[in-house]
């Protein structure tokens, strides 16, 4: 009886962690959209936003956006999930 409690809490934690990790991951996906409308804004190659740009207007936000809300700081943070 003594090895099935510990069985028994290791398959919790892996069935909470295959319900943890893509839940975190389709938020992470969403999260890179800022609204439903740029969900549907298809474009064929990748154009790179300028470096200028993106620094502006993070000095610009003043840390009103935390990295915590970063898509791929919380990819980064869920990966050992």
């Amino acid at each position: 009886m003594t090895s099935a409690c510990p069985d028994q809490r290791i398959r919790r934690i892996l069935a909470a962690a295959l319900i943890v990790f893509p839940s975190v991951f389709i938020l992470v996906f969403i999260l890179h959209f800022r609204s439903l409308a740029n969900f549907f804004i298809f474009r064929l190659h990748y154009v790179p936003r300028s470096p200028d740009r993106v620094v502006a207007a993070l000095i610009a936000a003043h840390n009103q956006w935390p990295l915590i809300h970063d898509p791929h700081m919380i990819a980064y943070l869920a990966l050992p999930v």
